[in-house]
């Protein structure tokens, strides 16, 4: 069984950074092969709770391609 990460305000010991979190997602080591990571150039344009909405709509996309390759 593989384990799952938790993003929450208790996983950092400081207010997380944009580029933090964009790191932890681009670096999380259940990527699946051929995902584009996520941009750390244009982080200064977006508010930190839309990225944060981007990186969880991306893992939940990632999960249903996994969920039905296993069928």
């Amino acid at each position: 069984m593989q384990g799952k990460a938790v993003l929450s305000p208790f996983t950092f010991k400081n207010q997380p950074t944009k580029l933090k979190i964009i790191r932890w997602f681009n670096d999380r080591k259940n990527q699946p092969a051929g995902e584009i990571e996520y941009s750390e150039k244009s982080i200064g344009s977006k508010r930190l709770d839309r990225s944060i909405a981007e990186i969880a709509d991306r893992l939940l996309d990632a999960e249903k391609r996994n969920a039905s390759r296993r069928k």
